[in-house]
């Protein structure tokens, strides 16, 4: 029985044979269509996690320039008061012991000048 079909699809065989090619040529284009709409919605993803990256990070460059920017004036602050600090503490070195009296003039002279560095005036 099998015999007596081949025999009669003997000569359609090379038109079976290119139909079964192109079929499985179909298949194949309809795979490569889907992975490529697969990697396309796989790309946008990855290009918008990107732009948020780009965004947060310059986020963070701006927050970095404004650190720094307090840092420096910190930095600036920190020197002036201890400027002012040092002649003060060279005023108490330097003092005569005429000047420790019971109510001692430099004291007197150091927390003034405390008070006006307090105020923001060396």
């Amino acid at each position: 029985m099998l015999a007596a079909i081949l025999k009669c699809l003997g000569p359609f065989a090379p038109y079976i044979a290119g139909a079964a090619a192109l079929s499985g040529l179909l298949l194949y284009i309809t795979v490569l269509r889907h992975d490529l709409a697969t990697e396309t919605a796989r790309n946008t993803a990855l290009q918008q996690a990107n732009q948020a990256d780009v965004a947060a990070i310059a986020a963070y460059q701006k927050e970095e320039a404004t650190m720094n920017a307090a840092l420096d004036t910190l930095g600036v602050q920190t020197a002036a008061t201890e400027a002012a600090t040092s002649h003060i503490d060279t005023d108490i070195l330097s003092a005569t012991p005429a000047d420790n009296a019971p109510v001692a003039p430099v004291l007197a002279s150091t927390l003034d000048r405390l008070r006006a560095l307090q105020a923001g005036t060396p």
